[in-house]
């Protein structure tokens, strides 16, 4: 779910940035088949840059997360009745909810286009046609509509118009099938779809309907008067299309496409072609290369045990940090394990790192620039043969969704505590080791003995889970399970 929702997301972002560009460097130009090449690649590359994961070539260093003490589990809520609950129920609903709205519109939609497509195979097959140059040409004296798909023309009304003129439309029909601007309409009709709950999809169809007669219009010009042909232009029935995945020649912009036809045209200017151009890898920097960077950053945080409170220092550094304009992550190791692994660290080798250690409170901090060298550079892989990454991590028994339904039937909030009113959240670290069982269970950051205690009850209870890997061997890999203890 989270995938679709930021490819859905980083998909749109294109499509308002190129569409952006569109109206601020090139509604005026009337270099009509550039323009539409140029908002057409940014369609395409909407489409397919948040699909492109960058990786970058294989460190010989290790990970950073090799620093951290252990591996973050979602946290359980256990409510002030007593009962151990999963937080994020409300938000999934949610999801669920806008899924099931945005996953019907599309199927009715798909729907719709699917009828719109027999429609017009059907008008097709059942049409008397005759070739026209490498065009197949139907006539109707019925129809009002004029319009083409592909290298398909159909003509209505053709027994109103004359020999010219029905010449003219030929040559007008047979520039858009040329220059495929049906496939244009068949990406608009599909993103649209797909995207329907964007507004500006409808923006990009008037776009290119406008571009795809203007372009047509001035080639069609080239080899007729254009005065007759913008005659035949206000004859023409002003009338909506029955086909709207097709090419008309009848469109209501009319008007616009006689004044274009008596514009001087120019070609569009360099600099703003490359200034356009430049936003295509900038846009792919942003959606495909920092996803690797976000990825490694959010397996940086979710490995260790993350502060839920910075101490006044530790916010003060980071805020004389932030001064200079960059970001930074807070990042601290609560075990002694992950102490000793910090105690290892050559700050040579990284920049912009800060260790602050030695703390009244024994806690230790890592604040660390957010960039790609730092994020792949750091030293051992584990300690003492515990990992904290490994190929296939261990997994409980039936998900973590499982897990919960455990936790729920046996935790309970201590009735001293919830009289106390204590309440807070309880760090447990554990191992999971070669053969799925649990181990070494500690306490790495508690609210009171009671509830100390009783999370580490529940997870001593826990059965056998399946064992992460790593290089095909079996592994003792840490976890931290946050189980928070909330009254009302």
């Amino acid at each position: 779910m989270n995938t679709w929702i930021n490819y859905f997301i980083e998909a749109n972002i294109g499509l308002c940035l190129f569409l952006l560009l569109y109206f601020v460097f090139l509604k005026e130009e009337t270099d009509f088949k550039r323009t539409r090449v140029l908002l057409l690649a940014g369609m395409v590359a909407s489409l397919l840059f948040p699909l492109l994961h960058f990786q970058s070539g294989p460190s010989s260093l290790p990970t950073i997360t090799a620093l951290l003490p252990s591996y973050l589990l979602p946290e359980v809520t256990v409510g002030g009745d007593g009962l151990a609950s999963s937080p994020g129920v409300s938000e999934i609903n949610g999801r669920t909810l806008v899924a099931w709205i945005y996953f019907t519109g599309l199927a009715l939609l798909s729907i719709v286009f699917m009828v719109r497509i027999i429609r017009l195979i059907h008008l097709i097959r059942s049409s008397v046609t005759y070739t026209y140059r490498q065009f197949i040409v139907a006539e109707s004296e019925k129809s009002t509509l004029t319009f083409s798909f592909f290298h398909f023309i159909f003509i209505g009304q053709s027994t109103s118009l004359s020999k010219q003129e029905k010449q003219q439309v030929l040559d007008h029909e047979s520039i858009h099938a040329t220059q495929w601007h049906s496939a244009d309409i068949l990406l608009l009709n599909v993103m649209s779809i797909l995207f329907w709950i964007n507004p500006l999809m409808l923006v990009y169809k008037k776009i290119f309907i406008q571009l795809h007669e203007f372009e047509a219009d001035a080639r069609t010009v080239e080899n007729h008067e254009v005065d007759e042909y913008c005659g035949l232009l206000a004859r023409a029935a002003l009338q909506s299309a029955d086909f709207p995945i097709a090419n008309h020649f009848n469109q209501s912009l009319t008007l616009k496409r006689i004044a274009m036809m008596q514009t001087i045209k120019t070609k569009t200017k360099s600099w703003k072609i490359a200034l356009i151009a430049s936003a295509f890898p900038v846009f792919f920097t942003l959606v495909a290369c920092q996803e690797q960077l976000a990825e490694d950053l959010k397996r940086v945080e979710q490995s260790s045990a993350v502060s839920l409170d910075i101490p006044a220092d530790i916010q003060k550094k980071l805020n004389e940090l932030k001064k200079s304009g960059k970001d930074y992550a807070v990042i601290e190791t609560t075990t002694d394990e992950g102490k000793k692994t910090v105690d290892k660290i050559d700050a040579s080798q990284i920049s912009t790192l800060s260790i602050i250690k030695d703390r009244p409170d024994g806690r230790t901090f890592i604040i660390i620039e957010r960039n790609a060298q730092n994020i792949n550079l750091a030293l051992s892989s584990s300690t003492d043969k515990v990992y904290t990454v490994v190929e296939h991590h261990p997994e409980y028994v039936g998900g973590f969704d499982k897990m919960k339904e455990f936790i729920s039937s046996n935790l309970r909030y201590p009735d001293i505590a919830r009289q106390k009113g204590i309440q807070g959240s309880v760090f447990a670290s554990f191992i999971v080791d070669e053969t799925g069982a649990i181990s070494d269970i500690q306490l790495v950051k508690g609210i009171s003995e009671e509830c100390d205690a009783e999370a580490a009850r529940v997870i001593k209870l826990m059965p056998k889970w399946t064992p992460g890997t790593q290089d095909g061997k079996n592994v003792k890999v840490r976890f931290v399970l946050p189980i928070k203890f909330a009254l009302g």
